[in-house]
């Protein structure tokens, strides 16, 4: 679900930073929900914290 997520807002969005940060995010969120928070590994989870600070910084085009 999260890499259609991603695809679908790179196309609509027009911008792959943006894209990729919402299915970053998405996923975490997702896993976190569905009770699946075991899955996720450090990695994923700092580049999604990254990513949203990224965006939410003001530093995305």
């Amino acid at each position: 679900m999260a890499g259609l997520v991603t695809a679908v807002f790179i196309v609509l969005t027009c911008n792959i930073v943006t894209g990729i940060m919402i299915g970053f995010a998405t996923l975490v969120v997702g896993r976190l929900v569905s009770g699946e928070w075991r899955k996720l590994n450090i990695g994923t989870v700092v580049i999604a914290i990254a990513l949203v600070a990224f965006y939410a910084g003001g530093w995305a085009i």
